[in-house]
């Protein structure tokens, strides 16, 4: 085998490396710009809120997606750090435990506010808040997890040389050594499942409740976030649909920059969205979609003293 031929490969490879690099540090950028964009706007509707679930859920989204952004730019780009095996391995589960809780909040929030979207009641709420929270809650288990089984290795020759300052696992590696390959085929179709069904059943319930009022339908999509909750659910299908057994291979979801393309699109414009729908929420007023999961999220705006212009 000539030279050229043994680089081809590695060329590729490093190719496929720098494209999912350039792709997530764009994405990366977008979030830092939204974050000090809205900082006046997070200043005058969020901080006079009392601590609750609302305020909370916010905080937690907004923010733990910037120390996720500052995990991953330690561990996963050529920063030429010298980290230790251990290190890495505590960073890697700090990252992995922190997304997923972002992750977790972040669909607890869009069930809560396709919910007062819908003005749902006890079962159409139990419908949409069940399947929000228990399969990232379920994902959250096969993520963190497998990141603290994986016992700590040393970096690879060629990851040194680069400047990488953890080992890169491959997807294959993390399904043979830990639990994340467990029923991960049927995780998947259940997530897939769900994808669908949230979706279709907010339309339905949309359609029945608003359908002779098609002005209200506008005004709710346009004036109390719909578009952010029609958005968001877009997101979680078509990073569904990319993860369904049979669609690629664990080699080429690893190499592939369309998959990064749509997975770190998933992990920033949710957040974003998330941030944007529950500030539509917190303004609703009692001629919009005010329910138990509005309240659930933050005080009536008829009962509070102080609030934003």
């Amino acid at each position: 085998m000539s030279t050229t031929e043994q680089i081809a490969p590695l060329a590729n490879q490093l190719f496929a490396w720098r494209a999912q690099e350039y792709i997530a540090i764009s994405f990366y950028s977008l979030y830092v710009h939204y974050i000090a964009t809205t900082l006046e706007e997070e200043t005058r509707a969020i901080y006079p809120q009392r601590w609750g679930r609302g305020k909370l859920l916010y905080i937690t989204v907004r923010y733990g997606i910037v120390g996720y952004i500052a995990l991953s730019l330690t561990i996963n780009y050529p920063n030429h750090y010298d980290l230790s095996p251990v290190s890495c391995k505590g960073l890697h589960v700090a990252y992995h435990a922190l997304f997923s809780v972002v992750f977790l909040a972040c669909n607890f929030a869009l069930g809560l506010c396709i919910c007062a979207l819908l003005q749902a009641r006890t079962l159409y709420f139990s419908l949409v808040m069940i399947p929000s929270v228990s399969l990232p809650l379920i994902s959250a288990i096969f993520v963190v997890v497998p990141s603290i089984q994986y016992p700590p290795i040393p970096r690879a020759p060629l990851d040194e040389v680069l400047g990488y300052p953890c080992r890169y696992i491959p997807s294959h590696q993390w399904s043979s050594f830990t639990i994340a390959g467990v029923g991960e085929n049927a995780r998947n179709y259940v997530n897939l499942g769900i994808g669908i069904f949230l979706p279709a059943t907010a339309a339905i319930t949309f359609v029945v409740k608003y359908g002779s009022h098609s002005n209200r339908i506008i005004k709710i999509l346009g004036r109390d976030g719909g578009l952010y909750s029609v958005a968001l659910l877009g997101l979680n299908l078509c990073n569904a649909i990319i993860k369904t057994p049979g669609f690629l291979s664990s080699t080429d979801l690893d190499n592939s920059p369309a998959y990064v393309l749509i997975g770190v699109s998933t992990d920033i414009l949710m957040p974003i969205c998330i941030q944007r729908l529950m500030l539509s929420v917190r303004t609703i007023d009692h001629r919009g979609s005010e329910t138990l999961a509005s309240t659930l999220l933050f005080t009536p705006i008829s009962h509070e003293s102080n609030l934003p212009e």
